[in-house]
């Protein structure tokens, strides 16, 4: 790896970062001490062998429960497209945009799209896409650095979100998250009430309520 490459240069800007090196610190100093804690009385191993277990199980019926799922999804109205490669994948996004005439996209949070690199074939198909800095970035609800076990990073990384979400300077925050709405209804009322925070279903009853009048 060269000194120039994107990523070393990324994790030296992150490193640099005073935030950022502060959480690493307090991660660092907390950790083995909240994991202890979070597995006392538990027996690890025996979790392990079990979860892996599981693990095995998915994995050799992978093709049956890939059924299942498609059947359940398309029950419930959505419809599932398998594809092959990424390009596929992003080719079938751009294709399904231009025939509804789509002009916003609105994509989740989703390691997904990011290894489909999604956002350049849209920039490539004459699409412009503008997307929320380090949007794929956690609220800090659960997960390694969770409200719950290390509050003080916790809620630096929700204000770090928040205060990504008020400069893209949009008034509605969708998400299906319990967790998210949980860290950022409450950070958001705070800092910027003419920001709402609403779950996704909350939109899609706005919509229909609007095409039943």
């Amino acid at each position: 790896m060269t000194s120039s490459s994107p990523f070393k240069k990324s994790v030296e800007a992150a490193i640099s970062n005073p935030k950022l090196s502060q959480a690493l610190h307090l991660f660092g100093d907390a950790y083995l001490v909240v994991r202890k804690q979070a597995f006392s009385g538990l027996d690890f191993e025996e979790m392990r062998e079990e979860l892996a277990t599981i693990k095995d199980e998915v994995r050799i019926n992978r093709k049956k429960l890939l059924v299942q799922f498609i059947s359940n999804a398309e029950q419930a109205g959505s419809k599932v497209f398998l594809a092959r490669d990424t390009k596929e994948a992003n080719d079938y996004v751009i294709e399904l945009a231009r025939k509804k005439k789509a002009t916003l996209i609105s994509k989740s949070k989703s390691m997904v799209s990011e290894e489909a690199h999604l956002n350049k074939a849209l920039e490539a198909a004459g699409y412009t896409v503008d997307e929320m800095k380090n949007s794929h970035r956690c609220c800090s609800f659960g997960g390694t650095y969770s409200f719950l076990s290390h509050p003080q990073i916790s809620k630096q990384i929700t204000l770090d979100k928040v205060d990504a979400i008020r400069k893209t300077g949009v008034k509605t925050v969708a998400m299906d998250c319990p967790g998210c709405m949980i860290m950022l209804k409450g950070a958001m009322g705070k800092a910027d009430k003419t920001v709402r925070c609403v779950h996704t279903v909350e939109l899609l009853e706005e919509v229909l309520k609007k095409k039943s009048k």
